[in-house]
């Protein structure tokens, strides 16, 4: 007799839409007609709990269980894509086009400003291990007026457009109200590219902008280009509101790289629950004992 087929988050709802049937109450489990086996006493497939196993007393290998556990996997799939191209195909927000005009030519500044002071480049190798090349690959940029670091928002939508900008205090540290991070009125939660290769088939998502460019910086200087990075504008929980903007039909492989905190192991754990084939790679970062990308960037750039 062959085991039990568990099924995880399956409720009895979901089994009673696949089978078609109510099912009769006996002991604490659900007995149901098995949709294989036909067995005339209704009987035979047993639900144990609110769907957490389902198994066919009569089908050889529990076919029965098999079946609905592969038709309400066929049914979820079908609803994730629906509500993907929905958020794909989802009217994007435009800025002013003055605005946009603004921003660009402040982006550019902040970047030229950076790139010609060493002090600065120094000091942000030093605090976050990135380098010249990443600045001018992903454009970061400093205002030296207000002091502080400026990191570009880019559209999903369109390549180039700048939405918005991150700002961080020269020295990394916090602001009056406590956060580490400012943002300009009217800030935009979305996915958001960091880098991006023209059809590269390897897409990376990160928990914030410094992890976005330590892994960049680190796959560059391996020799390795062909990549597109992601990050979220506003924070790990906000990847769960937005995460279906991203339309992963362009890329054959799609690896999840968020902090190693509470918060980025149960974002990582939904996301990977929704969408199957996004893969936690993460393991380099559990092994050294690392929180994110950055600090074993830093890490690791210290023992070279």
């Amino acid at each position: 007799m062959s085991i039990a087929r568990r099924l995880d988050n399956i409720t009895l709802a979901d089994i009673r839409e696949v089978l078609g049937q109510n099912g009769k109450k006996s002991n604490g489990n659900w007995l149901f007609q098995c949709p294989i086996c036909q067995d005339s006493s209704a009987d035979n497939l047993i639900v144990k709990g609110n769907g957490a196993y389902i198994h066919c007393f009569s089908c050889a290998n529990n076919e029965g269980g098999k079946y609905v556990l592969t038709e309400i996997e066929k049914k979820r799939a079908e609803e994730r894509r629906k509500e993907q191209n929905m958020a794909v195909n989802e009217k994007p927000r435009f800025l002013d086009k003055n605005l946009q005009e603004q921003y660009v030519e402040y982006m550019l500044l902040a970047n030229e400003k950076l790139l010609e002071s060493s002090e600065m480049l120094t000091l942000l190798y030093k605090k976050r291990g990135i380098d010249r090349q990443t600045v001018i690959d992903c454009g970061i940029g400093y205002d030296d007026t207000e002091e502080h670091w400026v990191i570009p928002i880019f559209s999903l939508k369109y390549d180039g457009m700048v939405m918005g900008f991150e700002y961080r205090r020269k020295n990394f540290d916090k602001y009056d109200n406590g956060s580490k991070v400012r943002r300009e009125k009217g800030y935009i939660t979305d996915i958001c590219p960091v880098w991006g290769r023209e059809k590269a088939k390897t897409l990376i998502i990160s928990e914030g902008f410094w992890d976005a460019y330590a892994l960049h910086q680190y796959l560059r200087n391996k020799g390795n280009d062909d990549h597109t990075i992601y990050s979220c504008s506003n924070g790990v929980t906000s990847f769960l509101n937005v995460i279906n903007r991203i339309c992963f039909a362009n890329f054959n492989e799609v690896k999840l790289i968020l902090d190693t905190d509470e918060a980025g192991n149960k974002v990582t754990d939904e996301i990977i629950s929704k969408f199957p084939f996004i893969k936690d790679k993460r393991n380099f970062l559990f092994k050294g004992g690392y929180k994110d990308a950055n600090e074993w960037l830093l890490a690791t750039q210290e023992e070279r």
